[in-house]
C-alpha cells in the first residue's frame, strides 16, 4: 500500500506537469513597450505608444559588408542583395523589400508608375505640355539613346516621353543622397558597403527577427567564398533586440545555475539530505506557474519583463520552507513546525501581499501584472508550505542540522543586538544626506538601454552614412480620414523645404509624397490638357528630330484615360510597391488616422525647435520621442513612488492589527526604514539615481524586512528563538547571495533589481537582528 504523503507528493508532481504543459500551449508573451505605459485612453498616449511599436525604424536590418577591396565588397553586395530579393518573393520569406543602391525597376514597379503617375508626380505643370519642354525632353532622350550603354527604358519613353515617371522617381528618392560605388552603396573611403532590409514584422518581434538574421548569415557565407576578406556586420534595432535577448539568456542561464548551485548545496548542507531540497523548491515552482497562470488568465498574455520580474519577486518564497524545515529540528513533527511558526510566517505574507497589492491600482498594465503575479505566487507558495509541505514530509525525513551552524547564528545575533543605536545613528545621519542630494531619481531611459559603446558607435555611423531618419523628433498630423491627414500633411511641406534649403534637417519623408491627397490628385487632373491640344504640341516639338508622331500613340493614350481616371486611394496604393512605405507613415487609432512625418538629420536643433513650437497646422503635433519617453519614465517612478508609499502604509495598518503592539510595529518598522535609507544611499554613493526598477525592487527589500524583523521579535522559548534566527540567517545567506548574483548580470534592469535587493536584505537583516529579542539562557 502506497503512504499517503506520497500520493500527495505524486499527485502534486502531476499537477505541476499540467500546468507547465497548459502554459506551454497557451502562453502569448507580449514584447510591446507600450504595456509599460500609461494606459489612460488620451490621444497623446495613443500617438506615442504607436510611434514606439510601430516605428519604421524598427523594422530596418542594416548590413555592412566591410573590407579593404572595393571591388570585391561591391560584388559581394550586388550577389548578397540579388538573393535576398529572390527570397524575398518565395512564399513563408521574412523579407519585405532589399535596398542596396541599385536601381531596380520591377515589371510590377513600371506598370504601377506608368499607370498613375500623373496623379503622383509634384512637378507636373501647365509648362509640362509645351511643345518647348517636350521638345527640351526629347532632345535629351535622343542624346541619351546615342550612348553606348543607354540607361532609358525604351518602352516607357514612348508611354512617358516628357519623363513624368522619373520626376515621380526623383520626389520618392532618399535626400541624403548616400555615395555609390559600382551602382551601390558605399560609404566615402569605400570601407564599407551597404544593404538595408525591411523586415515583414517590426523590431519588437524577437523571434521574427532571429530567423531573419540567422537566414541572412547563412547566406552571406554562402555567397563570400571567392572573397574571404570581407566581413559582414549588422545593425537595426531588431538585430540588437535578438542579440541582447541572447545575451540576457546566456546570462540568465549562467547566473541561475550558479544561483541554483548554491541553493542546493545549503540546502543539502544545513539540513543534510536531498529530501528536503526537493520539497523546498516545489513551493516556490507551484509560485512561479500558478503566478503565469492567471496573468494568462486576467490579460490574455504575459509581458516578458513581468514575468522575468515576477518570478524575481516570487523566488523570495524559498524562505517559507526555510523557516519550516528549521523547527522541524526541535519538535521532529512537521505539523506540529508548521504550527508553531505559522503565525508569524502569515503575518508577513499577508503584509508583503497588501503592499503588492497597492500595484494593482497603477495606471500601467506591466506594474498590474507584476502585482498579480507577485501576490498569486506569494499565496500559493505560503499555502503550499502550510497546508502540503506538511503532509507530504515522512517521518522518516531527516532535518538534522549542524550544530556548530546554530552556535554561528546565535554568536552573530548576539553581537549584532549590540548595535541598535549605531544603526539608527548611520540611518538618520545617511536620510539627512539624502535630503541634500537633490532630485534622486533618473528619467532618462537611454541610461536603461543594454547596448555597448561599441554598438551604438556602429549603429550610428550607418545610420549617417546611408541618411535614415531621425529617430529622436517625429511630426505627427491627425485627422478623422486618411484624405484629411494627407491634406494637413501637405501644408507642411512648404516649410519642411524651406528647413531642408537652409540646412536645419537634411530631408523628411511623409506619406503624402507616395500617396497624394484626392484633391492635390484633382487638381493635378486639370492641368492634363485635352489630347487635340497635346497632339499639336508634340507635332511642333518633332520638327527636325528622328522621331515618328503615330509612335506616341500609346502616351496620348494612357495621357487621355489619366485625365477620366479616378485618384489612387490608399486601399489601391496597398496592393502597389507602396504598400510598405505607407503602413509604416500612416496609422489608424481609436477616433480617426494618424500621419507620421519623419526627418533625416537634423543639422540646427535651435532653428527647427522653434519652428515646431511656432507652426500651427491643424492636427499637428511635435513629438521629441526621447523627452517624451523621459517623461514617460518618470511618470513611471512617480507612480512607483507613490505605490510603494501606499504600500507601505497599508503594511503599516495590518502590523498595528497583528502585533497590537506600538513597540513591536516600531521594532519592524524602524529596521525597514534603515534598510530602504541606506540601500537608496548605496545607489547615489556609487553615482546611480534610481528608476523604476530600483523602487519596485524596494518594495520587495519592504516584505522580505518585515519577514526578518517579524522572527526577530517574536516571544518564544530560547530553543526555539535560537531556530528563528538560524532560519533568519539561512534566508538572508540565499537572498543575499542569488540577488548578488543577478548584480553581476549583463542588462541594467537586472543589475538594478539585484543591487537593490542584496543590499536591503542584507541592512533589513542587520538592522532588524539589531532590534532581536535577546536569547536568554535557561
Amino acid at each position: 500500500m502506497i503512504a499517503r504523503n506520497r500520493v500527495y507528493f505524486i499527485s502534486w508532481l502531476l499537477i505541476l506537469g499540467l500546468a507547465i504543459w497548459w502554459i506551454g500551449a497557451h502562453i502569448k508573451i507580449n514584447s510591446d513597450l507600450g504595456q509599460f505605459l500609461p494606459q489612460d485612453d488620451t490621444l497623446h498616449n495613443r500617438l506615442l505608444q504607436k510611434v514606439i511599436s510601430s516605428s519604421p525604424s524598427t523594422g530596418i536590418l542594416m548590413l555592412s559588408l566591410e573590407g579593404d577591396n572595393p571591388e570585391a565588397l561591391a560584388s559581394v553586395n550586388k550577389k548578397l542583395a540579388n538573393y535576398l530579393r529572390k527570397k524575398s518573393r518565395q512564399k513563408g520569406s521574412h523579407i519585405e523589400e532589399v535596398l542596396n543602391g541599385e536601381a531596380k525597376f520591377s515589371k510590377v514597379h513600371k506598370e504601377f508608375l506608368l499607370r498613375y503617375h500623373w496623379l503622383l508626380n509634384p512637378k507636373l505643370s501647365v509648362e509640362t505640355f509645351s511643345s518647348s519642354y517636350i521638345r527640351k525632353k526629347l532632345k535629351a532622350t535622343l542624346e541619351e539613346l546615342r550612348s553606348p550603354v543607354p540607361l532609358i527604358d525604351k518602352s516607357i519613353f514612348i508611354q512617358d516621353p516628357v519623363g513624368s515617371t522619373k520626376d515621380v522617381l526623383k520626389s520618392w528618392a532618399n535626400q541624403a543622397r548616400p555615395n555609390k560605388f559600382r551602382g551601390v552603396w558605399f560609404s566615402k573611403d569605400k570601407t564599407k558597403s551597404l544593404i538595408f532590409i525591411q523586415s515583414k514584422a517590426s523590431g519588437v518581434d524577437i523571434n521574427y527577427n532571429q530567423v531573419l538574421i540567422n537566414n541572412i548569415q547563412a547566406d552571406f557565407l554562402k555567397l563570400k567564398t571567392d572573397f574571404t576578406n570581407v566581413n559582414l556586420v549588422m545593425s537595426g534595432f531588431g538585430y540588437y533586440a535578438v542579440i541582447i535577448r541572447e545575451k540576457i539568456r546566456d546570462d540568465i542561464i549562467k547566473l541561475s545555475i550558479a544561483a541554483g548551485l548554491f541553493v542546493c548545496f545549503l540546502l543539502v548542507f544545513v539540513y543534510r539530505g536531498v529530501a528536503p531540497l526537493v520539497l523546498g523548491v516545489l513551493p516556490l515552482v507551484s509560485a512561479m506557474l500558478a503566478g503565469t497562470i492567471v496573468v494568462m488568465l486576467v490579460f490574455g498574455h504575459v509581458y516578458g519583463i513581468a514575468l522575468a520580474f515576477g518570478i524575481t519577486l516570487v523566488g523570495v518564497t524559498i524562505d517559507y520552507p526555510i523557516h519550516f524545515f528549521t523547527h522541524i529540528k526541535k519538535t521532529g513533527s512537521a505539523r506540529k513546525s508548521i504550527i508553531e511558526v505559522w503565525p508569524t510566517l502569515r503575518l508577513g505574507v499577508i503584509t508583503t501581499t497588501i503592499g503588492f497589492t497597492a500595484m494593482l491600482l497603477a495606471g500601467f498594465e506591466g506594474l498590474k501584472q507584476l502585482a498579480t503575479f507577485a501576490i498569486v505566487g506569494l499565496i500559493v507558495a505560503s499555502a503550499i508550505t502550510r497546508w502540503l509541505l506538511p503532509e507530504i514530509i515522512s517521518t522518516k525525513t531527516k532535518f538534522d542540522m549542524p550544530e556548530y551552524l546554530l552556535r554561528y547564528a546565535e554568536i552573530t545575533i548576539h553581537y549584532l543586538t549590540k548595535l541598535p543605536w549605531v544603526v539608527a545613528a548611520i540611518s538618520v545621519i545617511a536620510f539627512i544626506w539624502l535630503i541634500n542630494q537633490g532630485q534622486l531619481t533618473d528619467h532618462d531611459i537611454k541610461k536603461l538601454t543594454p547596448l555597448t559603446a561599441e554598438q551604438k558607435s556602429v549603429d550610428k555611423n550607418l545610420r549617417e552614412i546611408i541618411g535614415t531618419s531621425n529617430t529622436r523628433y517625429i511630426i505627427v498630423v491627425n485627422g478623422k480620414d486618411i484624405e484629411q491627414v494627407l491634406q494637413r500633411s501637405e501644408s507642411l511641406v512648404p516649410d519642411l523645404n524651406k528647413l531642408v534649403e537652409a540646412k536645419v534637417v537634411s530631408g523628411f519623408d511623409l506619406a503624402a509624397r507616395y500617396l497624394p491627397s484626392m484633391q492635390t490628385q484633382k487638381a493635378r487632373q486639370t492641368l492634363i490638357p485635352d489630347r487635340a491640344l497635346v497632339q499639336t504640341q508634340f507635332k511642333r516639338a518633332l520638327k527636325g528630330l528622328p522621331f515618328k508622331a503615330e509612335s506616341f500613340n500609346p502616351f496620348l493614350d494612357k495621357l487621355e484615360k489619366a485625365k477620366r481616371a479616378s485618384p489612387l486611394t490608399y486601399e489601391k496604393a496597398l496592393n502597389s510597391p507602396l504598400q510598405w512605405k505607407l503602413k509604416t507613415l500612416l496609422h489608424e487609432h481609436k477616433s480617426g488616422w494618424m500621419a507620421l512625418v519623419l526627418l533625416r538629420r537634423v543639422d540646427n536643433k535651435e532653428v527647427f525647435l522653434k519652428w515646431a513650437k511656432t507652426t500651427r497646422v491643424k492636427g499637428m503635433r511635435f513629438l521629441d520621442t526621447r523627452a517624451e519617453a523621459s517623461q514617460v519614465m518618470a511618470t513611471y517612478v512617480n507612480e512607483a513612488i507613490r505605490l510603494l508609499a501606499w504600500g507601505s502604509l497599508l503594511i503599516l495598518l495590518i502590523l498595528a492589527i497583528g502585533l497590537r503592539s506600538f513597540k513591536n510595529v516600531l521594532r519592524v518598522v524602524l529596521p525597514i526604514a534603515s534598510a530602504l535609507i541606506l540601500t537608496v544611499c548605496f545607489w547615489i554613493l556609487n553615482g546611480v539615481k534610481l528608476n523604476s526598477f530600483h523602487l519596485v525592487s524596494l518594495l520587495l527589500v519592504v516584505g522580505i524586512g518585515i519577514d526578518y524583523a517579524l522572527f526577530f521579535i517574536r516571544k518564544t522559548n530560547s530553543d526555539e528563538h535560537r531556530l528563528d534566527f538560524l532560519a533568519v540567517w539561512i534566508c538572508n545567506v540565499t537572498t543575499v547571495v542569488v540577488f548578488g548574483l543577478l548584480f553581476f548580470s549583463f542588462p541594467l534592469v537586472l543589475q538594478a533589481v539585484g543591487g537593490t535587493v542584496a543590499v536591503g536584505a542584507l541592512v533589513a537583516f542587520i538592522a532588524s537582528a539589531s532590534v532581536a529579542e535577546k536569547i536568554k539562557s535557561d
